[in-house]
């Protein structure tokens, strides 16, 4: 498995192609989430990035990884398990029962939680990585899901 081997200062300093700036899930940001909810789970993330997040659903208990990255720049990291894609026409992720995004700004993230929640083929669960999400856009986000959310830091998740 190839990991990034840069700290997470000096990836987030990285301006990716045309696709903003890459903003790494740091692994104390996650852990009670993936404590509390990959055990057994068929994990995906929804903008894989390095793969660091596969590789901690794997340490904690996931059944499976897996997830799709749109940045071509980050396929020498598809070893840990996710594929060079777009996840708005690789439904991939419908099979998943445990579905991951970082939350960043990109514009079309009302739209990925739009996709997901209206998904006639996934029943399962979203966490979303909230941490540096601007206020407006988690009250839309949260309103798009209209659902109760559990919240583990800053980690809300879903039922789908």
């Amino acid at each position: 498995m190839v990991v990034s081997t840069l700290t997470p200062e000096e990836l987030a300093a990285k301006r990716v192609s045309g696709y903003g700036v890459f903003v790494p899930t740091l692994e104390n940001d996650i852990t009670a989430a993936f404590t509390a909810q990959c055990g057994g789970a068929d994990f995906y993330d929804l903008g894989a990035g390095d793969g660091r997040t596969l590789a901690w659903a794997t340490a904690h208990g996931a059944n499976s990884v897996g997830g799709i990255e749109v940045d071509v720049h980050f396929e020498q990291f598809t070893s840990t398990g996710f594929t060079i894609g777009d996840f708005f026409t690789d439904n991939t992720w419908e099979s998943k029962d445990l579905l991951y995004y970082y939350i960043y700004g990109c514009r079309r993230e009302q739209e990925l939680v739009q996709m997901i929640k209206d998904s006639e083929n996934f029943s399962g669960k979203l966490l979303l990585n909230m941490k540096y999400a601007y206020d407006h856009d988690k009250q839309k986000l949260l309103d798009i899901l209209s659902a109760p959310a559990t919240v583990y830091d800053n980690i809300y998740l879903f039922n789908i």
